[in-house]
Protein backbone atom coordinates (compact mmCIF):
# COMPACT_ATOMS: atom_id res chain seq x y z
CA UNK A 1 0.00 0.00 0.00
CA UNK A 2 1.41 3.35 -1.05
CA UNK A 3 -0.17 6.42 0.55
CA UNK A 4 -0.10 9.85 -1.07
CA UNK A 5 -1.25 13.01 0.69
CA UNK A 6 -1.59 16.47 -0.73
CA UNK A 7 -0.48 19.34 1.44
CA UNK A 8 -0.71 23.12 1.30
CA UNK A 9 -2.82 24.15 -1.71
CA UNK A 10 -4.50 20.84 -2.55
CA UNK A 11 -5.59 18.48 0.22
CA UNK A 12 -6.19 14.86 -0.68
CA UNK A 13 -5.32 11.34 0.42
CA UNK A 14 -4.78 8.53 -2.05
CA UNK A 15 -4.26 4.90 -1.11
CA UNK A 16 -2.72 3.01 -4.03
CA UNK A 17 -2.64 -0.74 -3.50
CA UNK A 18 0.04 -2.75 -5.30
CA UNK A 19 0.54 -6.49 -4.99
CA UNK A 20 4.23 -6.01 -4.15
CA UNK A 21 6.59 -3.43 -2.67
CA UNK A 22 8.29 -2.94 -6.03
CA UNK A 23 8.45 0.62 -7.24
CA UNK A 24 6.62 0.02 -10.52
CA UNK A 25 3.26 1.13 -9.09
CA UNK A 26 4.48 4.45 -7.66
CA UNK A 27 6.64 5.13 -10.72
CA UNK A 28 3.52 4.89 -12.89
CA UNK A 29 1.51 7.00 -10.45
CA UNK A 30 4.11 9.80 -10.33
CA UNK A 31 5.09 9.59 -14.01
CA UNK A 32 3.73 13.07 -14.82
CA UNK A 33 4.04 14.69 -11.41
CA UNK A 34 6.42 16.98 -9.59
CA UNK A 35 6.34 16.63 -5.83
CA UNK A 36 8.10 15.59 -2.64
CA UNK A 37 8.18 11.93 -1.70
CA UNK A 38 8.40 11.34 2.03
CA UNK A 39 9.36 8.02 3.49
CA UNK A 40 11.87 6.08 5.49
CA UNK A 41 15.12 4.85 4.02
CA UNK A 42 13.54 1.84 2.29
CA UNK A 43 15.36 1.60 -1.03
CA UNK A 44 12.07 1.52 -2.95
CA UNK A 45 11.33 5.09 -1.85
CA UNK A 46 14.69 6.52 -2.82
CA UNK A 47 14.77 4.45 -6.04
CA UNK A 48 11.54 6.07 -7.23
CA UNK A 49 13.05 9.51 -6.71
CA UNK A 50 16.37 8.63 -8.40
CA UNK A 51 14.60 7.36 -11.51
CA UNK A 52 12.30 10.41 -11.81
CA UNK A 53 14.65 12.68 -13.80
CA UNK A 54 14.54 15.21 -10.94
CA UNK A 55 10.74 15.50 -11.02
CA UNK A 56 10.51 14.11 -7.47
CA UNK A 57 12.40 15.15 -4.38
CA UNK A 58 12.93 12.80 -1.43
CA UNK A 59 12.25 14.13 2.06
CA UNK A 60 13.03 11.82 4.97
CA UNK A 61 10.55 10.72 7.60
CA UNK A 62 11.24 11.48 11.26
CA UNK A 63 8.86 8.78 12.53
CA UNK A 64 11.55 6.35 13.65
CA UNK A 65 13.64 9.03 15.38
CA UNK A 66 10.56 10.52 17.06
CA UNK A 67 9.55 7.12 18.38
CA UNK A 68 12.94 6.70 20.07
CA UNK A 69 12.63 10.13 21.71
CA UNK A 70 9.15 9.27 23.01
CA UNK A 71 10.43 5.92 24.30
CA UNK A 72 13.28 7.65 26.11
CA UNK A 73 10.83 9.77 28.10
CA UNK A 74 9.70 6.67 29.95
CA UNK A 75 13.21 6.59 31.44
CA UNK A 76 12.93 10.21 32.61
CA UNK A 77 15.28 11.58 29.96
CA UNK A 78 14.73 15.08 28.62
CA UNK A 79 12.92 14.77 25.31
CA UNK A 80 10.54 17.74 25.14
CA UNK A 81 13.05 19.93 23.30
CA UNK A 82 13.75 17.20 20.75
CA UNK A 83 10.03 16.55 20.20
CA UNK A 84 9.44 20.25 19.57
CA UNK A 85 12.27 20.25 17.03
CA UNK A 86 10.88 17.19 15.26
Amino acid sequence: MWVCSGLNQVRYDIFDFCVSRHRQGPEEFFANGRCNVQGDCYSGNSGIVRSSNEQLEFVACWGHARRKVVDSQTYKLEGETLLKMI
